[in-house]
């Protein structure tokens, strides 16, 4: 697979994701996908495998955290080892309580067969802590 197609496998995601679909987020894994979210507090999973967890997640943002999301200024890149991208971002949100949410995010992607296989977020720990607070 050239490096363009595994963006585009990326793109996927990040298109689901603001579009709130989480059939879509889910679809663009492969049945082993993996999620990593190495900044959350320890109190919440880091690392998330396979459908079922996934889509446990993506209710959860969709449902209880955020009314609506926006990826402001994303970058997607390929690297020289073409099943490895990378993206960086901000966003924009509103949560389900009406407040405004916005973070900046590096996320790193390692894809398999159009799909993606391993997937890790990092993002301002602190601004997710005080935004999700009164949600959860």
């Amino acid at each position: 697979m050239s490096s363009g197609n595994s963006v585009d496998s990326l793109r996927r995601l990040f298109d689901a994701v603001q579009r709130m679909d989480t059939e879509a987020c889910v679809a663009a894994f492969t049945e082993q996908g993996v999620m990593h979210t190495p900044c959350l507090p320890s109190t919440f999973p880091r690392t998330r495998r396979g459908a079922a967890d996934l889509r446990e997640v993506y209710n959860f943002l969709f449902t209880i955290v955020f009314k609506s999301f926006a990826w402001i200024d994303l970058e997607l890149h390929a690297t020289d080892q073409p099943n490895f991208v990378f993206a960086r971002s901000r966003s924009t949100a509103e949560l389900t309580d009406g407040r405004i949410y916005s973070n900046e995010y590096a996320c790193f992607a390692l894809i398999e067969g159009g799909l993606v296989l391993e997937y890790t977020e990092f993002f301002d720990t602190e601004r997710a802590i005080e935004a999700f607070k009164h949600l959860v």
